[in-house]
């Protein structure tokens, strides 16, 4: 039995007697108690009221998930961030309903004229939300994915991306052209403009 918002939520205990939860103390953590205590029915109910109560209740959704209750997409607020740390590092952050096992980079560059293509996986602890995905490679585009990983294949739930990290050293253009600007003694593009400019609106008497 379902409680409505403004109701008290209903369930039988273990002993097959009604019982009554105000609706205020119908919780994500009083469900999980229930759930702990083996009371399956009762945390269900109390999952459900808290997210009647409050849609983007995370911890409700995932308590119904781990009973195996489908939970209605768009009920659950999911939030991603990622971005590069350094050339080989990149900082992500998600929320999903603690339902990731796993995260999935898939990182893309050019070589020689050539695509390449490197995938790597990672387990997740229960309830991750964010990581430090170290050890990838300088100068690439990174793609990442949290999801299940099952017989049948990794389903993601949650994607972020592209996050381009920078290259370990300077390009062959910025070392050489970029970085010097203001000490070349030659005038750069910039400057002929800039003294064309000052001849015209100010012409030298």
């Amino acid at each position: 039995m379902s409680g409505a918002i403004d109701e008290a939520v209903t369930f039988e205990d273990e002993d097959g007697e009604a019982n009554e939860l105000p609706t205020e103390f119908a919780t994500a953590t009083m469900g999980h108690v229930l759930l702990g205590q083996g009371r399956h029915d009762a945390a269900r109910e109390v999952f459900r009221a808290a997210l009647a109560k409050d849609p983007g209740d995370l911890e409700a959704a995932r308590g119904l998930r781990m009973m195996g209750e489908p939970v209605a997409e768009g009920r659950v607020a999911v939030t991603v961030l990622a971005h590069a740390v350094d050339p080989t590092t990149v900082y992500a952050r998600w929320s999903d309903g603690g339902v990731g096992q796993a995260l999935v980079v898939v990182s893309l560059w050019v070589d020689g004229g050539r695509l390449r293509r490197d995938e790597r996986e990672e387990a997740l602890a229960p309830g991750a939300g964010e990581a430090f995905v170290r050890g990838l490679r300088p100068g690439a585009s990174h793609h990442l994915a949290v999801g299940r990983r099952t017989e049948e294949g990794f389903t993601p739930t949650v994607t972020m991306g592209p996050v381009l990290t920078p290259g370990a050293a300077p390009s062959e253009r910025v070392a050489t052209e970029l970085l010097p600007v203001g000490r070349r003694p030659d005038a750069t593009l910039f400057e002929e403009a800039l003294d064309a400019w000052q001849r015209t609106v100010m012409p030298s008497s």
